[in-house]
């Protein structure tokens, strides 16, 4: 064959999408698929659509592939997907690779169980009675804690396999057995490791104190997933907004109407003030205080406060750009005059027009007094 291998190589590696034009011939050339896979081209495994059969059973173009894309395996020929160099190969790059493994592999214990040391949660695609092999399944979870999922029933129910992916993933206690989840060693140690994941133990644990607080401690939004008993607790709920202020979203409407919780998750993060009660977060006094510390807190107060003066000047002191938040109102008030003169001027005004105008006569007199 008289073609510029490389002219080709250099081109598709530079253009991708240049291969769809490459001729057939060249597709069913061994030495330019090699050369090919040594490219960026080569984690593509389209590109092994439409070879000939020739290529799709050859042994070392498949290990060249299936070491750059676990999932071009399926493109290879049957003979190939029974191979265990081959396939082993494809779950060096792909754990997902094990499903198109040929049916004789996910049925073989010993191939199984090389396999899942090298990805742990191949084993999902191996066959049903492979699932309650207890040296395969502690290998796999060994390998990836996420294994769990997928071994059998009986085996979830086995406290030091289930220790074992909790150490690495302690999600995993999702799958475990019920007797598991009302186990106590287990529930703290989920409480510490994955402390939203308490809502998966049982309703003993759930509504346990110690395991509460604990997961709480670890992660303020935690208290989303205790009993209804304790979210009613305002100790664990001030922990909850001390560890994280947007665990506030997750209290329930009395607390988010508790200025003492309020303040204290406010002053973590103004911005959680979002989730107070509609009293709270019409309190003008706590508002003032707030602008004072963050003056574009002021994008998301109730509009009657925003029409505030007070509050407007007290928030544009702390922060300039606050001003992109003021009310269409007050910005036509404003104009373009000095916005601190003129709000100055305005907040005069109302107080001269509430104070001074209704007792003009008597203010005048002390006055000239």
């Amino acid at each position: 064959m008289n073609i510029d291998l490389k002219k080709y190589i250099e081109q598709i590696s530079r253009v991708p999408e240049l291969f769809e034009f490459i001729p057939k011939e060249l597709k069913g050339h061994k030495e330019f698929m090699l050369l090919l896979a040594e490219t960026r081209v080569g984690k593509n495994s389209n590109i092994l659509d439409d070879c000939p059969e020739s290529i799709l059973d050859d042994k070392n173009i498949a290990l060249r592939y299936t070491a750059l894309e676990g999932h071009s395996l399926k493109y290879f020929s049957n003979r190939l997907k029974n191979d265990k160099d081959v396939v082993l190969s494809a779950l060096n790059s792909t754990g997902s690779a094990m499903k198109y493994a040929s049916e004789s592999l996910r049925n073989n214990r010993d191939f199984v169980l090389d396999a899942v040391k090298v990805r742990g949660h191949s084993i999902q695609y191996v066959a049903k009675k492979i699932l309650n092999d207890r040296q395969i399944a502690f290998e796999a979870v060994q390998s990836n804690p996420v294994a769990f999922q997928y071994i059998s029933e009986d085996l979830r129910d086995e406290k030091e396999i289930l220790l074992m992916a909790l150490e690495k993933n302690s999600s995993m206690i999702t799958y475990a057995s019920q007797r598991l989840k009302d186990d106590e060693e287990i529930a703290y140690k989920v409480a510490y490791n994955s402390p939203r994941s308490i809502n998966e133990l049982s309703e003993r644990f759930k509504n346990n104190d110690e395991i509460a607080y604990i997961a709480v401690y670890k992660d303020g939004k935690a208290i989303k997933e205790v009993s209804d008993r304790l979210k009613n607790d305002k100790d664990l709920a001030l922990l909850a907004v001390s560890q994280d202020p947007f665990a506030l979203e997750y209290l329930s409407n009395e607390f988010k109407d508790n200025e003492e919780i309020i303040l204290k998750a406010v002053e973590k993060n103004n911005y959680v003030f979002l989730y107070a009660s509609p009293r709270i977060k019409s309190n003008r006094d706590i508002v003032l205080n707030l602008v004072n510390k963050d003056g574009m807190i002021l994008d998301i107060l109730n509009d009657d406060l925003k029409e505030d003066k007070e509050i407007a000047l007290a928030a544009y002191k702390n922060d300039k750009g606050a001003s992109v938040c003021f009310p269409k109102s007050l910005k036509q008030l404003i104009g373009d005059k000095n916005i601190v003169t003129c709000l100055e001027s305005l907040i005069l005004k109302e107080q001269i027009e509430k104070e001074i105008v209704p007792n003009l006569e008597t203010t005048i007199k002390k006055a000239k007094i």
